[in-house]
């Protein structure tokens, strides 16, 4: 989208700058991302139409997530004029977190520590299990309930990529395993892959993009990160960070969560009119990674 032109004089009244310079950052919420530039001074604009929820959401998940103590980008502030939501944050200057294109121990140590993070952003409690208010979707109150709404859509899932009827097999069993040890609601960020994880040197410096911040299992916060990394012994690294009081049995759960999460991005690249993501979910579950997952959690 273009940014509103009628935007501008607010922007500047608030940040008590004149002459800002606007334009689209790339990678931002669904093109909706902005670069304010004032003379040494940059900032992210993000800004919807009054009616939808995503910047209403991510402004109140990143300000608990701030509570607790996790590396976020300041709030500067938010408003919500009728025609137009919108939020200013502070810039902050990192690369995103891309292993594919990274050292094997730069890797290891960013792993670490995003594990830190991701023990702090667990701390926060929530009462149910869904979206962050406000929240268009069902929540539910119970673990279990949670799991049997993702296991109703795995018919769709298979069918839309094609699945062998012996990975939906191990699908299945992985929603049998998660069941018989329910777990409370935390906060989680809900999207946490490379590009919303911003790094420099070997500290995470911020997580961004929280429109998609949840109540939820923290081992499924976990397992959506494990998903689109192609080498196994980083969810190791990843652990060692996050320190969790049954290292064993967090590996256990972060395995079987891993075939849910591929149910979920499954029907969002077929809400969004993507075959080739699907292709790529369909690979990333029936390759020899998610086997090993699956041996490790002892599904088959």
């Amino acid at each position: 989208m273009d940014f509103p032109a009628s935007l501008q004089s607010k922007i500047e009244s608030t940040l008590k700058q004149v002459n800002l310079t606007i334009q689209p950052l790339p990678g931002g919420m669904n093109d909706r991302t902005f670069l304010v530039t004032g003379g040494d001074h940059e900032w992210v604009a993000r800004v919807d139409g009054a009616e939808e929820t995503g910047i209403r959401r991510a402004v109140r998940a990143q300000g608990l997530a701030f509570e607790a103590g996790v590396a976020v980008p300041e709030i500067i502030t938010h408003d919500d004029d009728g025609e137009w939501q919108w939020a200013i944050e502070e810039r902050v200057n990192g690369d995103p977190f891309e292993t594919n294109a990274l050292p094997s121990d730069r890797n290891h140590a960013l792993s670490r520590h995003l594990g830190r993070q991701l023990r702090r952003l667990h701390t926060a409690r929530r009462e149910e299990f869904g979206l962050i208010e406000p929240n268009p979707y069902p929540s539910f109150a119970r673990f279990t309930d949670w799991l049997d709404n993702g296991e109703r859509h795995l018919p769709e899932a298979a069918s839309l990529a094609d699945l062998s009827a012996s990975t939906v097999d191990l699908i299945r069993d992985a929603y049998s395993l998660l069941r018989e040890s329910p777990t409370d609601p935390r906060l989680t960020h809900g999207d946490c892959a490379g590009g919303n994880i911003l790094v420099r040197e070997n500290n995470v410096v911020a997580l961004i993009d929280w429109e998609w911040a949840s109540g939820g299992d923290p081992t499924h916060n976990l397992a959506y990160w494990d998903f689109w990394n192609d080498d196994p012994s980083l969810i190791d690294a990843l652990l060692e960070g996050y320190e969790p009081d049954n290292t064993v049995e967090m590996r256990r759960r972060v395995a079987a969560h891993h075939f849910v999460v591929c149910v979920e991005v499954i029907r969002v690249y077929h809400e969004f009119g993507d075959p080739d993501g699907i292709a790529d979910a369909r690979e990333r579950l029936t390759s020899a990674k998610a086997m090993e997952r699956a041996s490790r959690t002892g599904l088959r």
